[in-house]
This record gives structure tokens, C-alpha cells and sequence, in this order.
């Protein structure tokens, strides 16, 4: 649900609202006051004092500073178990005119916001890193904040979860049934984990009130992408007078992550419309390319759904340079595709992409420039070297469980039953990318994934802030 696609296009639009909003407030009695945090939510924070923040140099990045703090694992226990809490600050350039720290997320969830401050926040205009401390803290059970390792029988684990890994996502009903019982085993070993239970979005909205106070601020300054629009969202409910600049791009519709009763049964990524924005940004993207002389696909719409449509019948096998061979299947392509259309760096190798798989389908014994310059595109999409079809390590189980502590214990999902008969559907209307989407979050399906965190927000999300919310929403 994240990438660095967020982070360019939408970084210069927030950034310079986040700078235009410093110092400005509007005429006395022009808007209505702000809403109060509530008391109880106000008891729980501010019961914390203020942790001392002891910042070193970090180890991983010249001229930026990193700490960790010690925060509740649960706020109704303030005197309880204790975690890590990771941080990475880019100081702000000139000191003297410092406004204050600002707060960055760059979705997920799972993503660390220390690692995206690693080059210094050079994405941000200097406007921006002049008067902000930029601050990454990674969120709890993520990054190198108190990591979730809640499986501890992963090779067990790794045996029932394997073909779901090397599948991708399933395509008809019996891998679907394969694939749910996967992750289903992986639900079940991570069940009886307590911080599994308190990492959803609400635990970190709290965590970032705290490390507002213990950065000096009075007030939130905050930039969220993608899954950090909705953390951003929660924030500002939560603690509506607690905001001084907030601006989201990417957006997430609160009621459509968290479901209702009415939408339960809909699969996350369907209430989100991922595979609708997929299928049009794919669309974009080729008809585009055919305005141009040199797309390398002749019909690039009828091209790309021809090459697609034979991959679902059958994967495409050629020789690899080194004399082994190599399969494609219809599940590796469409990761792929996604990971281009998420970066305005990799985009318009879309339809090159598509190109080089169209000329393995139609001769792949004679093509091994091909095959080299395919495992180009595949480290620019993602970084991903790795060979298609790799098994499963305990890192991927990790990424798997942490992710869905946030998801799935805050959120409403449907059975597993009725996920496979709306999978039926779904990918039927949206068949590029529509089995992609909806088995995105399978390990929630309920009653699977058995934790929840009976203290996370759900509402409402209309609060009146103490200063405006800038939304930035981008078409593709």
C-alpha cells in the first residue's frame, strides 16, 4: 500500500503546506473551536512523563541522530511491560529559525520511518529541512523499534506456509483452500502474542504524543503516506487539539479500512478500491505508451491483457545465461507489474516489461538478452534479485505477522468462505489485478487471526482539528 511513488508525488505539494501553515493562525473567533481529547485518552498519554531523549550519531547515515525510548506496551498499564521505541532525527539546518520537529510516516504498515530518513530527508525542499527536525520513529513491532517474533515453531510454520509463498495468490478455489490454510497456520502461531495485541494504529498515535512532548512541542507537526494517511487521520482524532500541521497523501478512507457491519464481509483491499486503481493506472500507463512512436508494444492495451491472459493458462520457461532454467507464472508478473506502477522512476518500463514477456511467450529458447534485461527491471521494481519462486524464509513470516497485527486486529474482515466466493467475482471484473488484491490480507480472515486490541480507535473521524489538515490525492 506504500512505496516511494507517495513520496514524490506528493512530498512537494505537503511539504511547502507544512511550511506555509507555520506561524499562520486564523483571525480570533474566525473558526469554531477546536475538540477537546478526551479525558480518558488524555489520562492515558500525558500519565507518561516525558522520556529523555539521548541522541547519538546514527550508525547507518552521516549527519543524522538516532534514539530509542522506553514506552508502555499498554496504556491502561503505564507501570507494566515496557518496549523500544527507535527514532532517527534530521536536524533542522538553521537552528535559529527552527519551528519545530516534524514527524514522518511513509505508510506500511510495516515500513520504517528511521530507514526512509537514512539519506538525510533530501526529498523534502530546503525550505523544509531549515526550520524542521524531520523525526522517523518506527512504529512499535516494526523496524528497530521492539520487533513482533511471535512464531516460535517457523520451521513447523514455514512447511504449511510454503506453497502459499510460492504461489503468490491463488487463482481458482482449490489453491485457494492451500493458500488459506497457510496463512491460516501462521495466524495460529503467532496467537498468543502480547504486543501483537497493542501495535495497532491508535497504540502509535499515542506512542507520537508522547515523543511529541519529548521533543519540546506543543503542538503535532506531522507528513503521513499512504497507510501513514490513515495514522495521520487517527491522530487528529484522537487528539484534535493536539495539531498544529498535519498534511496526508495517499489517502485511506477510515470506515472502509476498519469495515462496518454492513461491509464486514468485504475483503480490505475491496472496500479500498486497490484493485480498481490498479487496473486504471495499468490502463494509463498502455494507453499512453501507444501515443508515442517507440512503445515497444504495437497494440499496448490488446498486447498486454493477450500476454497476461496466456500466463494465466500456463507460465512461460526459458534457458538463463548461466544454463539453468527459469518460470514465469501469471502471479510473478502481476508482483512485478505493481512495483513498476508504484515509482515514477519505474512506470514507463511498463510496457517494456510487458514487451520482453510477449517475446519469451513467442520464443523463449531465443532470447536471452531478454531474460538479462527482465532481471534488470525486476531489481529496478523492487531491489528484488532474488529468483522467482523462492521459498519462504522467517523474515518473510515476520513481514507477514507484523503487518497484519496492524490490519487485522484493528480492522473487520470476512470469513474465509466468503472470501473465495467473492475472489470468484472480483477477479473475474478486475482480472489483471484483482486476485492480487483480494488475497492481500488473507491471514485476517476471521476467525483465523484471533487478536484484537480492545482499545483501538474506531471512530468518530470528524473531529475539528486546532489547525487544518491538508489532504493531497493524486490520480494513478
Amino acid at each position: 500500500m506504500t512505496s516511494t511513488y507517495w513520496w514524490r508525488r506528493g512530498c512537494l505539494a505537503a511539504a511547502a503546506a507544512v511550511t506555509l501553515t507555520a506561524g499562520i493562525a486564523p483571525p480570533a473567533g474566525a473558526e469554531p473551536p477546536s475538540a477537546k481529547t478526551s479525558q480518558r485518552e488524555a489520562q492515558r498519554v500525558d500519565a507518561i512523563p516525558a522520556p529523555k531523549l539521548d541522541w547519538q550519531p546514527c550508525s547507518d547515515a552521516a549527519d543524522t541522530q538516532c534514539a530509542t525510548v522506553r514506552l508502555p506496551l499498554d496504556y491502561d498499564e503505564p507501570g507494566g511491560e515496557q518496549i523500544t521505541i527507535a527514532l532517527r532525527k534530521v536536524p533542522a539546518a538553521n537552528q535559529a529559525e527552527r519551528i519545530g520537529s516534524l514527524f514522518i510516516n511513509p505508510g506500511g504498515p510495516g515500513t520504517s520511518a528511521k530507514e526512509s530518513l537514512a539519506n538525510g530527508g533530501t526529498y523534502f525542499s530546503e525550505s523544509v529541512r531549515d526550520r524542521f527536525d524531520l523525526i522517523g520513529m518506527d512504529p512499535r513491532g516494526m523496524g528497530d523499534s521492539s520487533p513482533l517474533k511471535c512464531i516460535t515453531n517457523p520451521d513447523e510454520v514455514l512447511k504449511v506456509a510454503t506453497p502459499a509463498f510460492l504461489m503468490g495468490f491463488p487463482l481458482n478455489s482449490d489453491d485457494a483452500r492451500t493458500y488459506q490454510k497457510s496463512y491460516k497456520a501462521i495466524a495460529d502461531a503467532c496467537s498468543g502474542s502480547k504486543l501483537a495485541s497493542a501495535m495497532t494504529t491508535t497504540e502509535v498515535a499515542r506512542d507520537m504524543d508522547v515523543l511529541r512532548r519529548a521533543l519540546g512541542d506543543d503542538k503535532l507537526n506531522y507528513l503521513g503516506f499512504s497507510y501513514g494517511s490513515y495514522l495521520g487521520q487517527v491522530y487528529a482524532n484522537m487528539f484534535p487539539d493536539r495539531v498544529r500541521a498535519v498534511a496526508i497523501d495517499g489517502i485511506i478512507n477510515p470506515p472502509d479500512w476498519l469495515g462496518s457491519r454492513l461491509s464486514a464481509f468485504v475483503p480490505l483491499n475491496l472496500r479500498l478500491d486497490s484493485a480498481l486503481a490498479s487496473e486504471k493506472a495499468f490502463e494509463a500507463v498502455l494507453s499512453r505508451c501507444a501515443q508515442v512512436d517507440d512503445c515497444p508494444l504495437a497494440d499496448p492495451v490488446a498486447d498486454a491483457s493477450d500476454v497476461l491472459a496466456k500466463l494465466r493458462e500456463r507460465p512461460v520457461t526459458f534457458p538463463l545465461p548461466d544454463g539453468g532454467t527459469q518460470t514465469v507464472t501469471f502471479q510473478d508478473v502481476v508482483s512485478d507489474l505493481l512495483k513498476l506502477l508504484y515509482d515514477e522512476d519505474t512506470v514507463e518500463a511498463v510496457p517494456e516489461y510487458l514487451a520482453i514477456i510477449k517475446q519469451l511467450q513467442a520464443a523463449p529458447e531465443g532470447a536471452p538478452s531478454a531474460t538479462t534485461r527482465l532481471s534488470e527491471l525486476r531489481t529496478q521494481a523492487g531491489g528484488d534479485q532474488s529468483p522467482f519462486g523462492l521459498a519462504p524464509t522467517i523474515h518473510d513470516l515476520e513481514s507477514v505477522t507484523r503487518r497484519a497485527a496492524v490490519i487485522c486486529s484493528e480492522g473487520a474482515h470476512p470469513s474465509a468462505r466468503a472470501a473465495r466466493s467473492i475472489a470468484r467475482v472480483y477477479d473475474f471484473d478486475l482480472p489483471h489485478f484483482g486476485a492480487k488484491w483480494i488475497w492481500e490480507d488473507a491471514i485476517c480472515a476471521a476467525p483465523n487471526w484471533q487478536i484484537r486490541d480492545e482499545d483501538a480507535y474506531r471512530g468518530p473521524f470528524n473531529q475539528k482539528t486546532a489547525a487544518p489538515v491538508l489532504v493531497v490525492g493524486n490520480e494513478h
